[in-house]
């Protein structure tokens, strides 16, 4: 062998640049040991005391855990730092990986339909776009409140900062109704006689296109849901109002002609055949 090998009497060996054989010779203090920390945050898991140099320590507790927030679920991932042998004091912490929550989107459609682009979820750090696409007739879409009065501002989206489960509500606003015209302006009939007039109500997706018939004599003729019943000779104005818009009209004169003027022609010349020719 070459070079020297010291004991110092006590717990030690000392080695200075020694071989056997040819081989380098390994330095290495038997008795030093030292201690290993295991941390979970400001936690201390587990204390491993006595660990010689050279070994490879083993956490022996539970997996750790961290628990869930608003933004984030964790699971275990590694120590940091990586475990390796022992060469001194060292504390192992955990880490985890990190999984942004996902959150529920619940729309209240108001009776109305999405038609596409349907959101039922967000993630965190992601957002969501909300439906635009969304119809209900008779009536103009006014946008997503975060409230059932629907009111405050429109909301367009989640944003990526948000989080928490979410209910919106959708805003409707009715279409007014715009004109009323009849089918006829006017008509002829004979007593016992009967016509129906037709109304049409603009714009086509009105809100409430009902209306309300009414006579201006229902001695002369009376009016049932646009049916016109001629009860006797004389003239009155057949109305049909719009229920949604009482300021909008359309009116069809009614000529009701005794039953032996069935035939009459244009007695007085006036271009028109109604009550003033029975007079002539």
């Amino acid at each position: 062998a070459e070079g020297t090998l010291l004991y110092d009497g006590e717990d030690k060996i000392e080695l200075s640049a020694a071989t056997l054989n040819g081989k380098t010779l390994t330095w290495k203090e038997p008795y030093t040991t030292y201690t290993v920390t295991w941390m979970n945050g400001e936690d201390v898991l587990e204390t491993d005391e006595n660990v010689e140099y050279g070994a490879t320590p083993t956490y022996d507790g539970a997996t750790p855990t961290k628990a869930e927030d608003e933004k984030y679920t964790y699971k275990f991932k590694e120590w940091s730092p990586a475990v390796s042998e022992v060469t001194g004091n060292v504390t192992y912490t955990a880490t985890f990986t990190e999984t942004a929550k996902t959150y529920t989107i619940t729309l209240n459609k108001n009776d109305g339909n999405i038609n596409s682009d349907n959101v039922t979820k967000y993630t965190y750090g992601q957002g969501a776009v909300l439906p635009t696409d969304v119809t209900k007739t008779g009536y103009t879409f006014g946008g997503w409140f975060d409230n059932a009065d629907c009111t405050g501002s429109a909301i367009a989206s989640v944003s990526d900062t948000e989080t928490g489960d979410k209910t919106y509500y959708a805003k409707w606003t009715s279409v007014t109704v715009t004109r009323v015209t009849l089918d006829k302006t006017s008509i002829t009939l004979t007593v016992d006689g009967t016509e129906t007039l037709t109304a049409t109500v603009k714009p086509d997706d009105a809100t409430d296109k009902s209306v309300t018939w009414s006579s201006s004599d229902p001695a002369v003729a009376r009016v049932v849901g646009g049916t016109v019943y001629a009860l006797d000779w004389g003239e009155c104005v057949i109305t049909a109002k719009s229920v949604d818009n009482s300021n909008l009209t359309a009116d069809c004169l009614i000529y009701v002609l005794p039953e032996q003027q069935a035939n009459s022609t244009d007695v007085n010349g006036d271009g028109k055949t109604d009550v003033s020719d029975v007079n002539v």
